[in-house]
């Protein structure tokens, strides 16, 4: 992705604006902006809407708190959101809060539009 320039990766509970007046912030795990949303350098939170947001489920999140978000992450313009489940050893597809994709250990992970030919097997996510 870095050598084409698509766009810039944010890690580490990254902020999105999901509503404004009153500000409400989501925090994700990793974002994906694409060249084409991205107008100048981010500072501070996200103001306009990833391509792609990945959550990493932990021991602690519940489902229904996950959906709040998926649906803020979509209704702001947000195109996937990709939910690891460690301990499950998959990753859910979302390409809106109801249509749903599961890939397992056996499977690999493709991107699409602005991120095709982006491949990882699934089993690599969960290698030490």
């Amino acid at each position: 992705m870095r050598q084409q320039r698509l766009g810039r990766s944010h890690g580490g509970e990254v902020g999105i604006y999901t509503r404004r007046n009153p500000d409400r912030v989501r925090a994700a795990d990793i974002a994906f902006i694409s060249t084409s949303r991205l107008a100048q350098p981010v500072k501070g939170y996200l103001t306009v809407a990833p391509d792609l947001v990945v959550e990493i489920m932990s021991p602690d999140d519940r489902w229904q708190d996950l959906r709040e978000k998926l649906a803020e992450y979509f209704a702001i313009g947000v195109t996937w959101v990709w939910v690891v489940e460690p301990s499950a050893r998959k990753v859910l597809v979302f390409h809106s809060p109801t249509m749903i994709e599961e890939f397992n250990e056996d499977d690999t992970l493709t991107g699409e539009g602005v991120l095709a030919g982006f491949a990882v097997k699934v089993a690599d996510l969960f290698s030490v």
